[in-house]
C-alpha cells in the first residue's frame, strides 16, 4: 500500500516515504495508514518497501516531508507488539532536504528551471524550483522585454537553470 498526502488549499502533494505491505490475517478495522485531522503523527503499518520486520513505522509530517521517529515491531496479525527499534535502513531512505525559503522579502531570489512563458494580456514566466513546485510571476525584468514584444521567449531558454529576482 502507498499514498500519498495532498495540501487541498495549496495543491501541493507529498507522497509517503515508502510502501508497507507483508500483514497476515488483521482485524477489521486494521488500517495501513493511520492520521488525526491537525496532528503531524502519520503511522505506516506493515513491512516498510517489502524488507525488514513487520510493525508499525512513526513518522512526522512538515513541511512536505517525513521524518521517520521509529518503529515499533509487531506480529504479522498486529495483536502483539515485540519491542520498539530504530529501524536505520528506513531512517536513510526518509532522510529529509532543506525547504526552499518561501518569497521572504522583497526582492527575493527564486532559483530553478525556466518551464514556460505566456503571453494574453501580460506575459508571464513559469519557474519550477528544485522541489518541483510552479511559481508564474509576471515578466516585467528588462531581459523580458524583447520576449513581451515577440510574445514567445526563445525555445533554448526553457529548461535553464535561473536565479529570478522577485519581488516589486
Amino acid at each position: 500500500m502507498t499514498g500519498a498526502v495532498v495540501d487541498i488549499q495549496t495543491g501541493d502533494v507529498a507522497f509517503f516515504p515508502g510502501s508497507v505491505s507483508g500483514w497476515g490475517v488483521v482485524d477489521p478495522k486494521f488500517k495501513a495508514a493511520e492520521y488525526r485531522l491537525g496532528s503531524s503523527l502519520i503511522v505506516l503499518s506493515g513491512q516498510f518497501n517489502e524488507d525488514g520486520p513487520i510493525g508499525s513505522h512513526y513518522f512526522h509530517f512538515s513541511d512536505l516531508q517525513f521524518r521517520y521517529l521509529g518503529t515499533v515491531l509487531t506480529s504479522d496479525d498486529f495483536r502483539t507488539q515485540l519491542g520498539s527499534r530504530w529501524l536505520p535502513a528506513i531512517a536513510d531512505r526518509v532522510a529529509t532536504k532543506p525547504r526552499p525559503q518561501p518569497q521572504a522579502s522583497a526582492p527575493d531570489t527564486l532559483n530553478g528551471r525556466i518551464a514556460e512563458f505566456t503571453c494574453g494580456d501580460n506575459c508571464y514566466l513559469t519557474v519550477v524550483d528544485d522541489f518541483g513546485k510552479k511559481h508564474d510571476g509576471l515578466c516585467v525584468a528588462p531581459a523580458c522585454a524583447p520576449w513581451n514584444k515577440a510574445t514567445a521567449i526563445p525555445r533554448g531558454l526553457v529548461g535553464r537553470q535561473v536565479s529570478v529576482k522577485v519581488g516589486m
